[in-house]
């Protein structure tokens, strides 16, 4: 009986999550004019593509006459709804609606709605460093969780955009250009903050908030590759999580995706996140990926939407919209397990 409680409680944690935000979501005052073009995993080789433990379902290339569209740099998807929220590096929030088809596959998206977070009293909202927005999480009541890079601070948002500023952790105080890149929501209403560059045993920075306090742990993961966005799981077992790593002003970057399980995410934790997949030199997913959301497949599995920052800077990068299936019998080798124990071969009897 306290087995089917904690099973009904949980579900209606979930179901609470996506109608809170089916209905608080923020009622922006600027059309949004957008379109979405089909693009190939891989150019030269268009068609379905399996990498690691991710099969590639589609993508677009978003793109808007709009000057303010552009830097989207965090991204969040209603569960069971169609919304895209998206912020970017200039300080607007972006309400985007998407077109999933009957098997829950990406199909296009339609003009949404765009407007200028609003800051804090005495910022100036001309300075860039004051205003972008790197990633996002939705409250279990609704609220936006937005941070903040640069002038490193973490706001929340209400549905009519008034907001406050929850206290800064210790390390941000000091921090420029690498502060909380990846942010997500956990089942019990804790976030989870990953930083970007703040180095600390061996690994990065990273926090939990709870109780209007944060207290601190470790992300362990590639040394080259930093987080830049994170997703709860629909089942609310998993965070998945979009790393990158600039390699050159010619080659652009390179992106993977890891996972860490929710049990795992403690205060004083060392986490070590367990690979997915590591896109390969000439997809297009080889782009600089900041934002991710899962939204479940219509056969069970969970599909991660991976988006693209383009850094106001057409001619080099792109807004891309991602779409994968995540399937765990495909993952790589983790490198963190030990090696399975080869037979010793029988000796032939001659």
């Amino acid at each position: 009986m306290r087995a089917l409680v904690l099973a009904l409680l949980a579900a209606g944690v979930f179901w609470g999550w996506s109608a809170s935000q089916a209905s608080r979501l923020p009622q922006l005052p600027n059309y949004l004019d957008l379109r979405g073009h089909a693009i190939a995993f891989m150019p030269r080789l268009p068609g379905p593509a399996r990498v690691g433990g991710l099969t590639y379902l589609g993508g677009l290339l978003l793109s808007s006459s709009n000057s303010n569209f552009g830097g989207l740099s965090g991204l969040l998807v209603e569960r069971d709804g169609d919304q895209l929220t998206v912020v970017t590096d200039r300080g607007y929030l972006l309400t985007i609606p998407a077109r999933f088809d009957a098997k829950g596959v990406l199909a296009g998206v339609s003009p949404g709605k765009i407007g200028r977070l609003p800051l804090e009293p005495g910022l100036n909202p001309r300075r860039l460093a004051n205003k972008d927005a790197e990633s996002l999480a939705m409250t279990p009541d609704g609220r936006l969780t937005i941070a903040f890079e640069r002038n490193d601070r973490v706001r929340q948002y209400n549905s009519d955009l008034t907001a406050r500023t929850l206290p800064k952790p210790v390390a941000l105080q000091q921090s420029r250009w690498n502060g909380i890149e990846a942010l997500t929501d956990l089942p019990d209403g804790r976030l989870l903050a990953l930083s970007e560059g703040i180095k600390r045993q061996g690994g990065l920075r990273g926090w939990i908030y709870e109780q209007g306090r944060w207290t601190t742990l470790v992300y362990r993961s590639h040394p080259d590759f930093s987080p830049t966005g994170a997703t709860l799981s629909p089942d609310g077992q998993t965070v998945f999580i979009v790393e990158r790593r600039f390699v050159s002003y010619f080659q652009g970057f390179e992106a993977r995706v890891v996972q860490i399980p929710v049990a795992a995410i403690r205060t004083n934790a060392v986490l070590h996140p367990r690979l997915i997949a590591e896109f390969p030199a000439g997809s297009i997913a080889q782009a600089n990926l900041e934002g991710i959301a899962a939204r479940p497949l219509a056969d069970g599995r969970v599909g991660l939407l991976l988006i693209s920052d383009n850094n106001f800077v057409p001619y080099l990068q792109a807004n891309l919209l991602l779409h994968f299936a995540y399937d765990p019998q495909s993952l790589p080798l983790d490198p963190l397990l030990p090696p399975k124990p080869v037979a010793k071969p029988r000796r032939l009897a001659l």
